[in-house]
């Protein structure tokens, strides 16, 4: 007790107060810290949106990101894909993840797949770039991979079979 009440400059009486404040404002301060994630990740669906191509019949958006967990990766594709309406459209976010990971989403809208687009067939593109294992549904598509410098070339290659449907 004597160690924490040095540590927080204040007496040992005032200890447990100290800290029940302290626990307070780091609550808040992540509460603002995930308003501000959400923020970012709404301007960053959005230009991505807007920034999509067109391959053939098909809207497409096709990235690397970094830093992105898996489930933040497959938010971030859902909102893209719920921003690029209903024509045919397709959404491949890849990260260089932490520690080599390469984790990836693939999400292909019901006018997609009605074209034959399938994510999952996607994904075995992306699987073979960046020795990945993953799959998933027409719909959506996950996985992860092991080999960063694969990245460009996956998302080429899903550009190309997307090109080739």
């Amino acid at each position: 007790m004597a160690g924490l009440a040095s540590s927080l400059k204040v007496p040992s009486a005032e200890v447990p107060a100290r800290v029940a404040t302290l626990v307070e404002r780091l609550k808040v301060a992540e509460k603002e810290l995930e308003r501000m994630r959400q923020a970012s990740a709404r301007a960053t669906a959005a230009n991505a949106a807007a920034g999509a191509e067109q391959i053939g019949k098909v809207r497409v958006v096709a990235q690397r990101t970094s830093g992105e967990a898996a489930g933040d990766l497959r938010n971030l594709v859902g909102d893209i894909r719920g921003r690029l309406g209903s024509e045919p459209a397709v959404v491949a976010l890849v990260a260089e993840g932490d520690n080599g990971t390469v984790p990836y989403v693939v999400a292909a809208n019901p006018a997609a797949v009605d074209l034959g687009v399938r994510a999952n067939e996607l994904a075995k593109e992306l699987n073979e770039a960046i020795e990945g294992r993953g799959g998933g549904k027409a719909e959506l598509a996950q996985g992860s991979g092991k080999n960063p410098a694969g990245i460009d070339a996956a998302l080429a290659a899903l550009r190309a079979e997307i090109a080739r449907g």
